[in-house]
């Protein structure tokens, strides 16, 4: 696990963990190079010792890192370090469809086909490049926070076909094409039918199939056919189930042959969505559903890595089995090997090449070791310091009085004061030869920005500008403008001009309504609920939560309070208020104490006599005192009686005054004690 301020490839700032999935760990993290924010995925243990998931992970990263499209996760970089195999991408603020799905009880068909239309041509951008995803699902897909929709994991997910089915990817395998379940060949295709399935789960909120395990899940795939939406949701309309059917019919050559034909067709439903154009063709007697044999049903647990049977569905256990390698995969591994010995010889050869012209270097920074105490012990290495935090010149003095070379450049960073190092080349610690140049980033302090005048821009303009450009945070607040279109920016918490960098916060105001919509807030404090009602409605306002309490001031049935109160507000805004009950009656109650309080005083030795008072408390407020009396049996139980309001309980407070003599002279003492009595109603 990564931690935060860890640095990757000298250039990619952990800063925190923001997910995790099956096969890897996300971080956000800074790219000092291009001073931008970037999500950087890393493979999970078990996944970096696998040498064969690696390399094609490599491959199929890098192949899609080429990819550019407003609807995908842009990969920017992959790479391994340090046994860390990882893949840097675009950072999309935002959910994933499946949260989206899970915390949205109201969306529209309309909404669901054009977050399905995003995520299509998302899909096509890859297909028109040959690059097929393999684990379409609502995990896979983030809405960003302005609404946009974008497809993720291309790589990880086509270099992970190879691996089986088991319980860590029971996400996945819901989403699963009938080939894929199969271990057939997959394709496009196979895309369009997780989408399908996708499209279902938005349209009804549920999956297609269930199982108590991803073998129960994998054999519905196969053997039964996707429910129609409207039994789930009749108001869907005809024109988009038809789409879902379409795209999860079984057989590959029923369903849609690429994915423009889809996006055709759901664009089409947004116009016309009850018109049946959608055409599915009929089943024939080859397209019927055929049950598995007993060699099928075995083949596809060996698949999952289990040993039971699939009949019956019962809660099963997957252990981890070590398979053996097809001559495909043992002929891939060996070339793997050979490409990395080779790159390893050319990686030593430059090595040697760079260090032997840095010797051979006549520059000043360049310096030889003077004295045997240079060096360490450790083969004539020598430990490179850690130079982050020092000027130009002490780091320099350092490398030299150690017999380094120095080199120095310079960038943008937020991370140290002007003039000071904020990076380098070589690891604190790490063994280096004599006479090896140290190169360090030397801080040229925050980039300074000039803010900008956004007014009538989109907040995706802004964000492209603030967000992505300069590295700022961008907040969202909304007000009325009698001079913007509704959704446009009207203004920014900082003036025109602004001198701005990277992570400065900034507020970005938008257009709610026009500003004639603002109204005034009538008083209806003292109005009958009825016309308080009337004077919000004519004011264009609505009437929000409405309670009654009892007043001492306003009648019963009079409005006695109101939120907000003289205030302009926007056209529709709730007034709450609160309804007089009129005055609080009062009642009688009775109170009894019983002997058992003596108890809690502790009395002197001896005494000439003693006297007793009670207090009867509510909290702090004194509803009754009696005066010091001469002690006696009679005196309990002691009974009284108070009027009041919504009394249930009070707290009576005992105090008996003991006189004794001191060496002929009387002296008091006062012991106190107190215990709480629940009243009883005498009459209202």
């Amino acid at each position: 696990m990564l931690e935060k301020g860890m640095f990757i490839a000298d250039r990619y700032e952990i800063m925190e963990k923001i997910g995790t999935g099956g096969m890897a760990d996300v971080y956000r993290a800074k790219c000092h190079k291009l001073n931008r924010f970037v999500a950087i995925k890393v493979l999970k243990q078990e996944f970096s010792n696998d040498t064969t998931f690696v390399a094609k992970f490599r491959v199929e990263a890098q192949s899609v890192a080429g990819l550019t499209h407003a609807n995908i996760v842009n990969v920017y970089d992959v790479g391994d370090e340090a046994g860390i195999h990882y893949i840097v991408m675009e950072l999309v603020e935002g959910v994933t469809l499946k949260k989206y799905i899970e915390r949205r009880d109201d969306i529209t068909t309309k909404e669901v086909v054009s977050i399905a239309i995003q995520v299509a041509q998302g899909i096509e951008a890859a297909h028109n490049h040959g690059i097929v995803h393999r684990d379409i699902k609502p995990q896979n897909i983030i809405i960003s926070k302005d609404g946009k929709v974008k497809v993720a994991d291309f790589g990880i997910a086509r270099a992970a076909t190879s691996n089986t089915i088991n319980s860590a990817v029971m996400g996945s395998v819901h989403y699963m094409s009938p080939e894929q379940a199969r271990g057939g060949y997959s394709d496009q295709k196979s895309d369009i039918y997780s989408f399908g399935v996708m499209l279902f789960e938005m349209l009804t909120k549920k999956l297609p199939f269930d199982g108590d395990n991803t073998v129960a899940v994998a054999v519905k795939h196969l053997q039964e056919e996707v429910p129609l939406v409207s039994t789930i949701n009749p108001d869907v309309p005809a024109s988009v189930e038809k789409i879902v059917e379409k795209c999860t019919q079984k057989k590959t050559e029923r369903r849609y042959q690429n994915i423009s034909d889809v996006i055709s067709d759901l664009k089409k439903s947004l116009i016309t969505p009850d018109e049946n154009f959608v055409v599915v063709g009929e089943n024939s007697k080859l397209d019927s559903t055929v049950m598995l044999t007993s060699e099928e049903v075995a083949a596809i647990n060996k698949k999952n890595r289990t040993s039971k049977k699939i009949e019956p569905y019962k809660e099963e256990v997957y252990e981890e089995e070590e398979e053996g390698k097809s001559n495909l995969d043992i002929f891939l591994t060996a070339v793997g090997i050979l490409i990395v010995l080779l790159l390893i010889g050319i990686t030593v050869y430059v090595v040697a090449y760079v260090v032997k012209n840095i010797s051979n270097s006549s520059a000043s920074d360049l310096v030889r070791p003077t004295t045997n105490e240079q060096v360490t012990k450790n083969d004539g290495n020598v430990k490179v310091p850690n130079l982050v935090g020092l000027s130009k010149e002490d780091a320099k003095k350092k490398l030299n009085g150690l017999g380094l070379g120095f080199q120095a450049i310079e960038d943008y960073s937020e991370l140290q004061p002007e003039g000071y190092v904020f990076l380098q080349t070589h690891e604190a610690n790490s063994p280096v030869r004599p006479n090896t140049t140290i190169v360090v980033t030397i801080s040229k302090g925050p980039k300074i920005y000039t803010l900008g005048d956004y007014e009538g821009k989109t907040i995706e303009e802004v964000r492209e500008i603030l967000e992505k450009q300069i590295g700022m945070t961008v907040e969202v607040a909304y007000e009325p403008s009698a001079t913007v279109a509704i959704g446009l920016v009207t203004r920014t918490s900082l003036e025109v001009g602004s001198k701005i960098k990277n992570g400065d916060t900034i507020t970005v105001y938008l257009c709610s309504m026009p500003a004639d919509e603002e109204v005034e807030v009538p008083t209806i404090i003292g109005k009958t609920e009825d016309n308080a009602n009337i004077a919000l409605d004519e004011a264009g306002l609505t009437v929000g939560e409405v309670t009654k309490e009892y007043s001492d001031i306003y009648p019963a049935g009079y409005v006695m309070a109101q939120s907000p109160k003289d205030d302009v507000v926007l056209k529709g805004t709730k007034v709450d208020y609160v309804i007089s009950l009129g005055k609080e009656p009062s009642y009688s109650y009775k109170g009894t104490l019983s002997s058992s309080i003596m108890a809690e005083i502790e009395e002197p030795e001896t005494y000439i006599s003693k006297e007793i008072q009670f207090v009867v408390k509510n909290g702090s407020t004194i509803l009754k005192t009696d005066s010091y009396v001469t002690y006696t049996d009679d005196v309990f139980p002691y009974e009284f009686t108070l009027v009041g309001k919504s009394l249930t309980e009070v707290t009576v407070e005992v105090s008996v005054r003991f006189v004794y003599d001191v060496d002929g002279t009387e002296t008091t003492t006062v012991k106190k004690a107190s215990k709480t009595v629940t009243l009883t109603v005498v009459e209202e």
